[in-house]
């Protein structure tokens, strides 16, 4: 699959200026990789942040003043990811095993599972993979 990975890699959640370099070193090509789903399993396990969404930064954007990767600048998106984080109380909690039996019931099937950063014994965030 083809994704956006960031060479660096953190033991915790990017903040604030971390993000904003992470964006920047996304607008290089070279951040631009054909993974497979083991790769990308091992990228992420290492604190690698990923993007799914494919947006080469092209010149044009640049010279329109564009800052970083932009909507006009999308090519394709192989992977969609989404984060469990269990934040409203409202909402029943929501474990893995849950987003699987959905997923199947839809003859669909996550590549993988793994706890994000903010993930606790009592309370689970997860992201799954298709």
């Amino acid at each position: 699959m083809r994704i956006h990975i960031d060479g660096t890699r953190f033991k915790y959640k990017p903040t604030n200026t971390e993000i904003g370099s992470i964006k920047k070193r996304f607008t290089k090509s070279a951040s631009i990789k054909d993974v497979t789903v083991k790769q990308l399993a091992a990228c992420l396990t290492a604190g690698q942040t990923v993007q799914p969404g494919v947006t080469p930064f092209s010149e044009k954007s640049r010279r329109s003043g564009k800052k970083g990767t932009v909507q006009e600048d999308f090519l394709c998106q192989t992977a969609f990811m989404n984060d469990i984080d269990n934040a409203r109380e409202d909402e029943p909690f929501e474990t893995p095993e849950h987003v699987a039996a959905v997923l199947a019931s839809h003859d669909l099937k996550a590549a993988f599972f793994y706890e994000t950063f903010g993930s606790t014994a009592d309370h689970m965030r997860f992201r799954f993979v298709i």
